[in-house]
């Protein structure tokens, strides 16, 4: 059994390239109740440094490199965030008024724009620290779909997406990376009934 540190080392060197300015993706995918949601955001309230997620080193990895290469070398970084999920062939914005009364995520159209996909209306915020990054997250991650099952009391039923743009210059060069973390919805094949609640999306 792997803990939050060792998961974390086999994917540093992804988060590493979006500083660099590549384009990355990491998955988490597994049963209902494996630990998907854990492994990347950590616990609801954190306790102890050891527990953080997967998205919370990756944002004090990149932070802490933008501001090195800011500091040593001249570059100039700004750093977004985009969240969203979806649920039952749906999209939504989980970013859209996050924090603001409770209000439903807003729903969004998705378009082929021939070789990307695109999502009209998507919500991108400015972040300046990791701490920042991270509350906002976190605040957007609590309206996601869940519901009960007997494996776990608040297994998310959708597949969620979360996106930090990382554009940086230094006169000369450019470099626009960007991190994908996926927590995917529960694979309903339990051994065990009560696995079920209302079902995942099919992962696309």
């Amino acid at each position: 059994k792997a803990d939050q540190t060792r998961v974390f080392a086999e994917v540093r060197p992804f988060c590493q390239s979006a500083l660099d300015g590549y384009r990355v993706c990491v998955f988490a995918y597994g049963q209902t109740g494996s630990g998907k949601t854990y492994t990347m955001l950590g616990p609801r309230e954190a306790k102890r440094p050891g527990d953080a997620g997967i998205l919370q080193r990756a944002l004090g990895l990149v932070f802490d490199g933008a501001a090195a290469l800011e500091r040593e070398q001249g570059w100039s970084f700004e750093l977004h965030v985009e969240m969203l999920e979806i649920y039952l062939d749906k999209v939504y914005d989980l970013l859209a008024d996050a924090g603001g009364g409770g209000a439903a995520p807003k729903q969004l159209a998705v378009r082929d724009t021939g070789g990307t996909v695109a999502v009209d209306g998507l919500q991108r915020r400015r972040v300046r620290t990791a701490d920042d990054a991270d509350a906002v997250l976190r605040a957007a991650s609590a309206r996601r779909h869940t519901a009960a099952t007997k494996s776990n009391a608040t297994s998310s039923r959708s597949h969620c997406l979360f996106a930090l743009h990382v554009s940086g210059t230094n006169g000369v060069d450019q470099r626009q990376g960007v991190l994908n973390l996926v927590d995917l919805a529960g694979s309903e094949r339990l051994p065990a009934p009560g696995g079920r609640g209302p079902p995942p999306p099919a992962p696309r």
